[in-house]
């Protein structure tokens, strides 16, 4: 086994050979098992910036009465499954299933096909309903027909792609086009989604939400911006794994801070709406109902509630629970849509 002018020297001192052995085996665990720890820690920052997201779009969802929370909440939820699918199972199911080149190419493009691009036409269109909504306008039919018609021609031809490369192991050339076309379509979109909220904002009458518009468009714009920045300059599994989250954490955490300030200054019920008096006449919501809906609409917890009434916190926790009865609904998020159907129907 020993060759070489060196062979003798080892042959003659076979502790010095075993122990040499042993440093460069100790030298190789020692580098899977840092990679092993640096990559755990990238999936622990990646899932905590995750949980955050979801917590921050939940919240915004269920305390205050605007449309495109609902929306954005359910962007959310999609963007983390897309995430997770997209940077984490591509890569651990083909490694714990031991699959070959082949196979794991396989299951890259139909998880692609399958999955990821029906949730990526989805997600998409949850994030003009934001931008559209934040606006104060409304999606035209056309534009609905429009965008499932291109998309459904997209996947369709995606389908077939997918089959002369399952069959033949090549791909056609207009589908690679199409694959990379793709991508930069991507981008695009969610890059000037952020320029067209931010730029139209200024259309917006009331100034604080002209504000949250404006700002989180620019926000959001930024995010990706440099998501897809550090992707090309350092396209390593650590920068996506991280970032991959991370960019739309600012605009999440501005509009969070700015809308519980707003609606702490601006009441979340139009003082003089007479439909609304009416559901409250209707429901038999007395007064002090009517003032804790008119909090609660304005995203303030029941302890807070309490301190700004000058009443108990079980005080109000009786009154909450007789006004869920009243109106026939369970939570904050039922009473906010509730209020909004109220005042725009």
């Amino acid at each position: 086994m020993l060759h070489g002018p060196g062979g003798s020297f080892f042959k003659k001192r076979p502790l010095v050979a075993e122990g040499i052995g042993l440093y460069f085996l100790g030298i190789k665990w020692y580098k899977m098992l840092t990679m092993t720890v640096h990559m755990l820690l990238v999936y622990a920052i990646s899932t905590a910036i995750a949980v955050i997201i979801f917590m921050l779009a939940y919240k915004m969802w269920r305390n205050y009465p605007e449309q495109y929370l609902t929306y954005l909440f359910y962007y959310v939820v999609l963007f983390i499954v897309g995430n997770f699918i997209s940077r984490t199972i591509s890569e651990i199911i083909p490694s714990l299933l031991n699959l070959s080149k082949w196979q794991a190419a396989k299951f890259y493009v139909f998880q692609g096909t399958f999955l990821l691009r029906p949730l990526a036409i989805i997600d998409f269109y949850l994030l003009i309903l934001i931008v559209v909504d934040m606006l104060g306008k409304k999606l035209s039919r056309k534009f609905n027909r429009f965008y499932f018609i291109f998309w459904g021609i997209h996947w369709s031809t995606s389908f077939i792609f997918l089959i002369h490369y399952l069959k033949t192991r090549q791909a056609f050339l207009a589908g690679q086009i199409m694959v990379y076309g793709t991508d930069l379509l991507y981008i695009f979109i969610l890059l000037y989604a952020g320029v067209y909220l931010a730029y139209h904002a200024r259309d917006i009458k009331d100034r604080g939400k002209r504000t949250a518009a404006h700002w989180f468009g620019i926000l959001w714009f930024a995010g990706w911006l440099l998501f897809n920045l550090s992707g090309a300059i350092n396209p390593g599994r650590t920068v996506v794994l991280v970032l991959g989250f991370a960019n739309i954490l600012p605009a999440l955490v501005f509009l969070y801070v700015y809308l519980k300030k707003y609606y702490r200054e601006h009441p979340g019920l139009p003082e003089e709406d007479s439909k609304l008096r009416e559901v409250f006449s209707k429901y038999n919501i007395s007064r002090r109902e009517e003032e804790i809906v008119r909090l609660v609409s304005k995203g303030k917890s029941n302890k807070e509630i309490s301190d700004d009434l000058y009443i108990s916190l079980q005080t109000v926790k009786h009154h909450v629970h007789s006004i869920y009865r009243k109106l026939s609904i369970k939570n904050r998020v039922q009473l906010a849509n509730f209020i909004r159907n109220s005042i725009r129907n």
